[in-house]
């Protein structure tokens, strides 16, 4: 299974190169390819006129550095709307690893921000986009049912149906979308599903609130399985989604899963919306084709050199044995223009086993499109 090959040779092979070149930090300074920008900032949601405290750290061919190649650089924010441009000093941190920053701006102004250092030009990762709201989300209206659009993609899987809900802000202004809103699955009529069709929401996936703009688009996965006495062709369902607050509800249509036996309880689970296009996603995307047992569809998230790495043969043949992979996702991290993240993987074995893996995944954009462009995943 290709997850669990990334290990000690990869990291081993990255740890000598960064040691070799943090030897000499003038010849890093002077071929930038070989440095990597790391930012990160606080709040994660940057609102007008509130300070936000901006983390730089700077890698050697993703080792971190043991020493500091400047000790202040200059930051700027460029705005998207109108060009205004604000600075920074980042500071190296006096009791931090080397290679770590800190720099504080107040942006003045909504939209998206860019970031970059003039100091290392051509560095991956020199570049960050910031997206400024003019109030926190505490004071953004949540969202109401009757301003969104919603559509349903439903997929096989083994056992189970799979689905993607995509809700629309149709609405004039920004509002908070709940990650987990109440899901149910009634009858074309209206009854609801019986008692034993118990709702389980993934409270252990990292989810919040999703800010929506106008026109902006949040996904999420949901998995029913085991409806019993097996529905026949006249049978309808549908899957209602209930806000929060009393903000309303919308169905959309469901596709009905096999009977696996009336001793067991239907289920239905829920992923955390997320925005579309956010980089979460991708890795949900990821295991729903394994779920389905799409393994060319799941080797298409690879990036280029993950797919130099390991052949799409391959690839499937390290899920022979698989029967279906549960993703925690435990952590979302920006590292540059790339996002970490860290997961938590039951994978349930055709012969009954269950192993637990644990690791990150590193999302990045390749020809316009977020792609996994690294993976280090092992047994706990």
């Amino acid at each position: 299974m290709y997850r669990r090959k990334w290990s000690a040779s990869l990291l081993a092979m990255w740890l000598a190169i960064a040691a070799l070149i943090v030897g000499t930090a003038t010849s890093a300074l002077a071929a930038p390819g070989q440095i990597t920008i790391a930012y990160r900032i606080d709040p994660a949601q940057p609102v007008v006129g509130e300070p936000v405290t901006i983390n730089v750290t700077i890698f050697a061919v993703g080792g971190p550095l043991n020493v500091a190649l400047v000790r202040v650089f200059s930051l700027s924010a460029v705005s998207d709307a109108d060009g205004t441009v604000i600075s920074a000093a980042a500071t190296a941190l006096p009791d931090g690893p080397g290679g770590t920053y800190s720099a504080f701006m107040t942006f003045p102004a909504a939209g998206a921000w860019h970031l970059a250092t003039d100091n290392f030009k051509g560095a991956p990762g020199n570049t960050f986009d910031v997206t400024v709201v003019d109030a926190p989300p505490s004071e953004i209206p949540a969202c109401r049912a009757a301003d969104l659009n919603a559509d349903v993609q439903w997929q096989g899987a083994v056992g189970s149906r799979i689905g993607t809900i995509a809700v629309t802000n149709n609405g004039a202004g920004a509002c908070l979308l709940p990650a987990y809103p109440a899901v149910r699955i009634e009858s074309a009529q209206g009854q609801i599903a019986p008692t034993e069709n118990a709702v389980f929401t993934d409270a252990n996936d990292v989810g919040g609130e999703v800010v929506l703009q106008p026109g902006q688009q949040a996904v999420t996965d949901v998995r029913w399985s085991n409806q019993c006495p097996q529905a026949t062709a006249n049978d309808t369902f549908v899957l209602r989604v209930t806000l929060l607050g009393g903000n309303g509800s919308f169905t959309v249509p469901a596709s009905v899963p096999p009977c696996l036996g009336d001793t067991q309880s239907s289920r239905l689970s829920q992923q955390p919306f997320t925005l579309r296009g956010d980089a979460a996603q991708v890795v949900r995307d990821y295991y729903t084709a394994i779920n389905r047992h799409d393994y060319h569809a799941a080797y298409a998230f690879f990036g280029a050199q993950m797919q130099q790495n390991q052949s799409s043969d391959d690839f499937a043949t390290g899920f022979a044995m698989t029967q279906q992979d549960d993703l925690h996702i435990r952590a979302i991290a920006q590292s540059g223009d790339q996002t970490i993240i860290t997961i938590v993987l039951n994978a349930r074995e055709t012969n009954g086993d269950t192993q637990q893996y644990t690791g990150s995944y590193t999302i990045g954009s390749e020809g316009g499109a977020l792609k996994i462009v690294a993976a280090s995943i092992a047994l706990a």
